[in-house]
């Protein structure tokens, strides 16, 4: 359900996608650094945009670094880490794990429950150090359940839920005058990706015969363009909080990326 928020590489000037990649390759070093190989295969453009959006608006104390990996074995790539990474890292498996949880509760996926297994350990660490996050990921996941155990057709309802979990991430101190504009970033960040993830799924999911709130407008010749301005409406919103902060520091990149 992820890798929807990505940068237009084409209007972005070279420094500046020389910038994102070095957030990219920052968050799966992280990932790497807290969870080995398991976490580097959570790694998603959402999730950097995340730790993008924080650093530009808190501008915490970074660290460049250079290295190769796996991807990049030949040439050393820049990478860019602060304490953001870290709370974006363990965010990331925090949601793999419960998704993994949630798909073996629905579709019984073997591999949902092996990946499950391999990282109950060090979710059950991040559940400790962020309770309420996690709390609000598995109760939001399973009131999605519910609505998709229905075959609810109602699509907003479905987004504005897996809005508000991602809301909750989005909000990275629980007493901050940025709080409420960041959940409102999130929240419609969710829709659209919630959204979008189902448009594009809709004919496979039909084969499998899997939900998908879609399926029965598949022939609707009206659907496209609503999809399309729901997900219009949804970004205008968002980019309207993102507006709102006193973000300076890679806002080029960020805008490239809403807009």
């Amino acid at each position: 359900m992820f890798g929807y928020i990505v940068p237009n590489e084409q209007e972005l000037k070279i420094k500046d996608f020389a910038t994102y990649k070095s957030f990219y390759c920052g968050l799966c070093r992280q990932l790497k650094k807290d969870f080995g190989l398991r976490g580097m295969i959570t790694l998603s453009y959402d999730m950097t945009f995340l730790v993008l959006l924080l650093s530009a608006l808190y501008e915490p104390k970074e660290v460049e670094t250079k290295g190769r990996c796996i991807v990049h074995p030949v040439r050393k790539q820049k990478r860019i880490s602060n304490e953001i990474m870290e709370y974006a890292s363990k965010m990331n498996v925090l949601l793999a794990y419960y998704k993994c949880e949630d798909d073996w509760k629905d579709e019984k996926k073997l591999k949902a429950v092996l990946f499950k297994s391999i990282l109950k350990y060090k979710a059950k660490k991040i559940e400790k150090q962020y309770p309420s996050k996690a709390k609000v990921i598995k109760e939001e996941l399973d009131n999605l359940s519910k609505l998709e155990a229905t075959n609810s057709t109602d699509y907003d309802m479905a987004s504005t839920i897996f809005g508000r979990l991602l809301g909750n991430i989005f909000v990275y101190k629980e007493d901050d005058i940025f709080k409420d504009e960041l959940y409102e970033i999130g929240f419609y960040v969710g829709k659209f990706i919630y959204v979008i993830d189902a448009y594009k799924d809709l004919d496979e999911d039909k084969k499998k015969n899997c939900y998908n709130p879609f399926i029965k407008r598949a022939n609707d010749d009206k659907l496209k363009e609503e999809v399309i301005d729901n997900l219009r409406l949804y970004m205008s919103y968002g980019t309207r909080e993102f507006e709102k902060l006193p973000i300076l520091k890679y806002r080029d990149i960020l805008r490239n990326i809403l807009y």
